[in-house]
């Protein structure tokens, strides 16, 4: 009896020991890459005033450096096909005090995936796979192509011939070039509603709720600040403003108050920064065309140029940003 137990202990290990190397040698021998990509841990947000008090060309100017950025999202220096993204990107449209303040996509965590998955679930072999990514995901490769293009009209064309080896071909090409030019099209059409929106708005075709609650919407960043499936999942978060800094609402009139007075700007700035404080190493702030009013507009705003500034580094500085950044208009597109 006790030489039956002894045998059924040995089996019992032995078995146990064969699973534990079965599962172990599952994972390292799978003939696939990752399921998902590595998740860029830095998010770039513009916040844009659609009330009409900026000049339309010299922002879409501006923000044409955008396309840019996106297009280069996967090339760092020394990428790899494997390499996170160096940041996904988002816009803000600044409007009126009842006006929506949603976060619409330029670059999005889902595009990022969708891109990785259109590879991975189409191509047939840990090599074929890595050999694809490469092409589209490293610098100067097919992603960076298909975002500056002129046109994408031959799409799944072009991309089958660039991401053609011999093993990877046929029906697995055709599904994998359809699923890169699909999210290459929907980044494309993301960064041509901004584009379409700011000229609507900023040309009169489209109109707000009245005035520009600059205030409501960095209330809604404080919202997304706190949250963990929000801004809270980024190391790093750059926001970019592009406004005149004047809040019109109800219940500030940033343009006539600082007229007013302005010599306490700066003591206005600390009473309004309410809500959070930002953490000065993950967040940084850049704000682009305090006081550069429309054309027709530009005398009074001008004369606030010097107290807007002041007002928005005491309320930034109040909110633990250590170092805002200020500069003009047509510096957005720069640097």
């Amino acid at each position: 009896m006790a030489l039956l137990r002894r045998v059924l202990i040995v089996l019992v290990s032995v078995l146990f020991s064969l699973t534990s190397v079965a599962t172990s040698s599952s994972n390292i021998l799978s003939n696939d890459v990752h399921s998902s990509p590595k998740r860029s841990k830095q998010i770039e947000i513009y916040l844009v005033d659609l009330s009409r008090s900026v000049e339309e060309t010299t922002v879409l100017e501006g923000l044409k450096s955008i396309r840019q950025k996106i297009a280069d999202v996967y090339g760092g220096t020394g990428a790899s096909y494997d390499s996170p993204a160096t940041s996904y990107f988002f816009w803000v449209p600044i409007r009126g005090v009842n006006d929506r303040k949603d976060f619409y996509p330029l670059f999005s965590p889902k595009v990022d995936n969708d891109l990785w998955l259109s590879v991975r679930n189409s191509v047939g072999g840990r090599s074929n796979q890595i050999k694809a990514l490469t092409k589209i995901r490293t610098q100067g490769g097919l992603w960076r192509d298909l975002i500056t293009k002129s046109t994408l009209s031959r799409c799944t064309n072009d991309v089958q011939k660039i991401l053609y080896e011999p093993g990877l071909f046929g029906s697995a090409l055709l599904k994998s070039a359809k699923g890169v030019c699909d999210q290459a099209v929907a980044t494309r059409n993301n960064i041509a509603r901004l584009q379409n929106g700011v000229s609507s708005y900023l040309s009169g075709s489209s109109k707000t709720n009245g005035g520009s609650d600059i205030f409501g919407v960095i209330g809604r960043l404080d919202d997304e600040a706190q949250s963990k499936s929000g801004l809270g999942q980024y190391s790093k978060v750059k926001l970019i403003f592009v406004t005149d800094g004047v809040n019109n609402t109800p219940s500030l009139d940033l343009r006539r108050t600082l007229l007013d007075n302005a010599s306490s700007a700066c003591q206005m700035g600390n009473q309004s920064a309410r809500g959070i404080r930002y953490n000065s190493k993950k967040y940084t702030v850049r704000m682009y065309g305090l006081g550069e009013g429309r054309t027709g507009d530009s005398t009074k705003t001008e004369l606030l140029r010097g107290p807007l500034k002041e007002f928005w580094s005491c309320y930034w500085k109040q909110k633990g940003i250590t170092n805002p950044e200020f500069g003009q208009l047509d510096e957005l597109g720069i640097g």
